[in-house]
């Protein structure tokens, strides 16, 4: 009886330590996670490894086309170049990242998506009517 009760004592505890072993072999486990819409088309995939997001992330438009792509190394965008997209698929920007800071901004070209150049910034305000107010 004591040696059956052992042998199972054993088994259990083989099966408990192999299991967090397990585990961590699925998260080490490279894997690319996709999302839809309600259309079904491909709205984004994106690849994790270590359970953290790493690799290449890529959104699309509804219409199928690609919408931007960029690196992600855990779980954060990686040094190098984001290439964002209007909806025809053609390049319309890309914004380059260095030691995760946004460092530069370039618009490819114009679209109904993207304007060819960003708006001015105000540098003053003009008074175009001034009124008094009375104390009636």
């Amino acid at each position: 009886m004591k040696k059956i009760f052992k042998l199972i004592l054993i088994s259990l505890s083989i099966l408990i330590l192999r299991a967090p072993l397990g585990l961590c072999e699925q998260e080490l486990a490279e894997s690319i996670e996709k999302d839809y819409y309600d259309n079904g088309a491909l709205k984004s995939e994106i690849t994790y490894l270590g359970g953290k997001a790493n690799g290449p992330a890529r959104y699309y438009h509804e219409n199928g086309l690609l919408s931007e792509e960029y690196l992600i190394k855990d779980d954060k965008v990686e040094d190098g170049i984001y290439v964002g997209y209007d909806k025809s698929g053609q390049p319309a920007s890309e914004i380059i990242f260095k030691n995760g800071e946004r460092i530069s901004d370039k618009l490819i070209g114009a679209s109904e998506d993207v304007p060819s150049e960003k708006p001015a910034p105000v540098k003053e305000i003009i008074v175009i009517e001034e009124k008094e107010l009375s104390d009636d």
